[in-house]
């Protein structure tokens, strides 16, 4: 069973945030914080995912099996921090931003 977050401005705009974690923040990271307007998180996850290319393009060079997997569990971590903690990020900022929960 899902759960949904309402959320309310005081000019009257909704918005609605899933409990748990995020599969669009999971598979699509930095894009998905553009989406939401999440400028700061938008900017760091551009970051780590520069940096985990960095160490994709390294890797690959290195043709070991052992730097390999590094590489992969390195990309699982940060894409499953992006889902777990996606829908966290989202309601902190609208909460900074003046929202308010409805129910």
């Amino acid at each position: 069973m899902k759960k949904t977050i309402i959320l309310m401005h005081p000019s009257r705009k909704v918005a609605h945030v899933n409990v748990g974690f995020s599969w669009p923040a999971f598979f699509l990271g930095p894009l998905w914080a553009l989406i939401k307007r999440l400028w700061w998180h938008f900017l760091v996850l551009l970051l780590a995912l520069t940096v985990t290319n960095f160490v994709t393009d390294y890797v690959i060079s290195s043709k070991s099996l052992l730097s390999v997997f590094l590489d992969l569990g390195i990309t699982l971590i940060y894409m499953l921090v992006c889902g777990i903690y996606g829908n966290r990020w989202l309601m902190n900022t609208l909460l900074k931003r003046g929202y308010i929960v409805v129910n």
